[in-house]
């Protein structure tokens, strides 16, 4: 087991929903680095804003390989949006409840 913090949005003039990259795609985090040096190939995202920096981080980490999990009932979205488990499923994403897991 690794401990790390992964710091994002540094740059005031460019959104960074997230947790891998900025929302102008030109810089990276040190996330991705992190977990192929740990041989870390699963991520369970959850938390808040489910439409917005959960969902980007879990699209980012599907491009970059990852089985990406989206624990839907750990996570809560700024807008209702009933077909964000549709759209995460389309790209490759498992939507999952969190005593799925237990």
């Amino acid at each position: 087991m690794f401990e790390e913090v992964v710091r994002k949005g540094l740059d005031r003039t460019v959104d960074s929903y997230s947790a891998f990259k900025d929302n102008s795609r030109d810089s990276q985090t040190e996330l991705d680095a992190l977990l192929k040096e740990n041989t870390i190939t699963d991520l369970y995202v959850v938390g808040l804003p489910g439409d917005f920096c959960v969902y980007w981080t879990a699209l980012d980490g599907k491009e970059l390989n990852y089985n990406v999990n989206f624990i839907m009932d750990a996570t809560r979205s700024v807008f209702a949006n009933p077909d964000l488990g549709e759209a995460l499923l389309e790209i490759g994403v498992d939507v999952v409840k969190s005593e799925d897991l237990i």
